[in-house]
């Protein structure tokens, strides 16, 4: 292949463009703080999402990754220049270099031409998702402007890159200020500004079928647009194709020699597959965020499954200040000093909370939270603080005029808004609209005259316990979820299923594991241990075949009794295992995927009728005195009995990629999930 030498004035001028009077703090119209796009793009017939402000950029000697700081920048010459200590920006990757340690050549600046070495964990099957997911360069790595935390975004699949470009009217090929050529895609709710023109598709005169001056331009980027630069590709240190074919990494593998990308030029707009060797151009997208609530408990998606409430107490929407408090205290008051506080008068004369008593942690009594909607609420602790900060990226921002911190959680996009409300002292308010200063229930250990809390700026945010428990100051409410429900899935059948395995009180637990028809426990799973039989053949009770009964014993019984459900027994009120028919009816009637929840495989399974869903964890079984197959498949045990062989009952088994009814052994120890009839 040709390596270009040298570049006309106006690519030149192209490839520096973004390093004159602009920084990375620059927002770009049509895109939010932490650089992503105010509109969205269907991928899917149900997902939607929000492009990055521009092509994804890192710098080998700083090991720093960022967005391109304008939509139509990219780095063109240098890009041959890659190499592990070059200090300079490259734009040009090959697949999956995300700098996460799963393939031989996974380092940004790799060159190799061994196609075989960009394989994550050696399988030239995998995709840069599910356990390799940290191969995609959104996923793994901090994005300085976007956000700054790793997770936040991710490369489309193949699937998604042909959704997004099959859209009808909503693509087009451009050339932008005389010099930036490249793929305009339109948001799902696009308005065509004033005096402004677009024409769709890529049969109607390539790049010059759109073309805007850099003023224009800017008018359709605020109105949603996404710009795409023909970046072209590089091969080692040779570069290809500049400002006439664009090349965009989707997450999905081709072969062992190369992955899929969406691929365009001046008369094609479509999906290919590139080697994986090359260096092709990273635009990340971002699940789009939900709105705000108010007055609701939010699942933030955190690991502890703790909620937060979507207000400040004292107040019914999210950009409400609220009530201060002194730590400690339940009611607010028009002076906030020693003088006034209730458990003490003096940084030195405190009477609860101190080391006298070994208080550490507000009681009930004392916490603000839990005096205004009871005893399930309470003001978070200090670690519950830095768990939703970890766990979500933050941002600096206006919600309805009012100054305050943006919290959108990494793990779902649900969303909290924390108002800058200031703070109180003796008798005068302070810093509202500037600072925040929020409650935890944590008491200073080593100074006692304070306690921990939340503080933040429009520069900055952290825990700290600055200051004295005299304070004023706002207080969010937290509680811990009750995970044990009965869930409607819109089972035509009208059966409810239950949240969690019997054992557990939460879904990603595996719970307890039952011998068919026993309801306890046991440390060894065998014939020899079974309630009913002591072999396969000498059965006492579920038995419809001579052959297999003890002395010819026979009954009738093809279905557990309610004595001998462990459903039934553990939860009572109408509870029982689910038999063989409604373990087949949840899976013809939902979506089961195979997913983790808090570390945990398992499927998730999503009603398609309701989007209501359960999760089932893959528990392993229980043979003998061992646990196998955890984390890898799941065996849930039905009531049903097998009436053709009556030493087997009927189970769903899964895997990774399977799910099916088949029959296992009595005596093994397995999951239990419960179910409820509509009435």
């Amino acid at each position: 292949m040709k390596r270009i030498i040298s570049l006309s004035v106006a690519l030149l001028m192209a490839c520096v463009a973004f390093t004159q009077n602009i920084t990375d703090s620059y927002r770009p119209g049509g895109f939010d703080y932490n650089g992503a796009s105010i509109k969205t793009f269907s991928v899917s017939d149900t997902t939607a999402v929000q492009f990055s402000r521009g092509n994804l950029q890192y710098n080998p000697s700083l090991d720093k990754w960022r967005f391109a700081l304008r939509q139509y920048d990219y780095i063109c010459g240098d890009n041959a220049n890659i190499s592990e200590t070059y200090d300079g920006w490259i734009d040009l990757f090959g697949w999956g270099t995300s700098g996460w340690n799963s393939a031989t050549a996974y380092q940004p600046w790799t060159t190799s031409i061994t196609e075989a070495e960009y394989c994550p964990g050696g399988n030239d099957a995998s995709n840069l998702t599910d356990e390799y997911v940290n191969a995609d360069w959104g996923v793994y790595n901090k994005i300085s402007n976007g956000g700054n935390k790793a997770g936040q975004w991710r490369i489309l699949t193949k699937e998604e890159w042909g959704y997004l470009i099959d859209r009808s009217g909503k693509y087009g090929l451009a050339t932008i200020g005389d010099v930036y050529k490249g793929l305009v895609l339109l948001p799902d709710d696009w308005t065509l500004p004033n005096g402004l023109t677009f024409t769709s598709g890529y049969g109607n005169g390539g790049y010059a079928a759109n073309t805007y001056t850099m003023a224009q331009w800017q008018t359709m980027e605020a109105a949603g647009a996404v710009f795409l630069p023909a970046a072209g590709y590089r091969h080692i240190s040779d570069l290809n194709d500049v400002s006439t074919h664009g090349l965009y990494w989707s997450s999905t593998h081709f072969s062992v020699s190369g992955a899929w990308d969406a691929y365009f030029h001046d008369s094609y707009v479509g999906m290919n597959y590139e080697g994986r060797t090359y260096g092709c151009s990273v635009r990340l997208v971002r699940r789009v965020q939900k709105p705000l609530e108010g007055r609701v408990w939010v699942d933030m998606g955190l690991p502890s499954g703790t909620l937060w409430y979507s207000c400040n107490i004292g107040t019914t929407k999210p950009q409400g200040y609220g009530t201060y408090f002194a730590w400690g205290e339940t009611r607010p008051k028009t002076n906030y000093s020693w003088g006034t506080y209730a458990y003490g008068t003096g940084e030195d004369v405190l009477s609860k909370y101190y080391s006298g008593d070994g208080l550490t942690v507000l009681e009930p009594s004392d916490d603000a939270a839990n005096n205004a909607f009871g005893s399930d609420a309470r003001i978070p602790t200090k670690d519950e603080w830095q768990e939703l900060l970890d766990n979500c990226t933050g941002e600096w921002t206006k919600y309805n005029g009012v100054n305050g911190y943006m919290l959108t959680s990494n793990a779902n996009g649900n969303r909290l808004f924390l108002p800058a409300a200031g703070y109180d002292l003796e008798s005068s308010f302070h810093e509202g609209g500037s600072y925040g200063n929020y409650w935890s229930s944590s008491l200073n250990e080593e100074n006692v005259n304070g306690a921990w809390g939340m503080y933040f700026r429009s520069d900055s945010q952290n825990l700290s316990s600055d200051g004295g428990r005299l304070y004023g100051r706002s207080v969010r409410a937290v509680k811990s979820p009750n995970y044990q429900e009965w869930v409607d899935l819109g089972l035509p059948s009208g059966t409810k299923w239950y949240s969690c395995n019997i054992g557990a009180t939460k879904p990603w637990e595996y719970g307890s594991y039952f011998a068919w028809g026993e309801t306890t426990t046991k440390e060894t799973y065998a014939w020899s241990t079974y309630a009913y039989g002591d072999s396969d053949t000498k059965l006492t009770k579920y038995c419809d075949n001579a052959d297999y009964g003890l002395n010819g014993f026979t009954d009738t019984l093809t279905v557990l009794q309610p004595g001998d459900d462990a459903a039934t027994v553990k939860l009572g009120g109408g509870a029982r295992m689910p038999t063989q028919t409604e373990w087949q009816e949840l899976k013809n009637n939902c979506t089961w995927e195979w997913t983790t929840m808090n570390g945990v495989n398992g499927y998730k399974v999503t009603s398609n009728t309701n989007g209501a869903s359960l999760f089932l964890p893959a528990a392993g079984y229980r043979n003998g005195s061992s646990l196998d197959g955890d984390g890898t498949y799941g065996n849930y045990w039905s009531s049903s009995l097998n009436e053709s062989g009556p030493s087997y009952a009927w189970d769903v088994n899964f895997g990774s990629d399977y799910q099916y009814m088949s029959n296992d052994y009595r005596y093994f120890g397995q999951s239990v999930r419960a179910v409820r009839s509509q009435n």
